[in-house]
């Protein structure tokens, strides 16, 4: 049996020279979902029709568009939540709620309403997070 890491979500080059990266090489794969093939066709759609008018910048500038906001954000929530053991209980005991299960379903399913949808995600998370951060102040005071 063979195992690879996942790639993970890092502001990357989308092109050098004459070389895309479109895919795992490019490391698009879903921040906190980890889910991957969706965003790599679409980085090869995108890539294609940068080819096709013969700029590649216009390849990572609809990635940026389309989903450049989705990915910060849950990469930074992403960076937080998963920052410890505890934290990342927090994270997985809040999924027991059914509500936060469909919306993760919901997050997961329907990725073209994502800029919708992960607003809503990370704000059933406000209180959790709101609360670590006070403590992390009580703390450090």
């Amino acid at each position: 049996m063979r195992a690879f890491k996942i790639p993970r979500w890092t502001k990357r080059n989308f092109y050098r020279k004459n070389i895309i990266l479109c895919g795992d090489a490019l490391g698009t794969v879903m921040p906190v979902s980890f889910e991957g093939i969706y965003y790599a066709m679409k980085s090869g759609q995108f890539a294609s029709e940068a080819i096709k008018q013969n700029d590649l910048a216009l390849y990572e500038k609809l990635w940026n568009e389309r989903f450049g906001k989705q990915f910060l954000i849950m990469k930074k929530f992403q960076d937080f939540m998963f920052g410890n053991d505890k934290r990342i209980d927090k994270w997985l005991n809040i999924h027991r709620n059914p509500h936060i299960q469909e919306l993760a379903m919901a997050l997961w399913l329907r990725k073209e309403k994502g800029n919708k949808l992960i607003p809503l995600y990370v704000k059933a998370f406000g209180g959790i997070i709101s609360r670590i951060a006070l403590t992390q102040v009580k703390i450090n005071m």
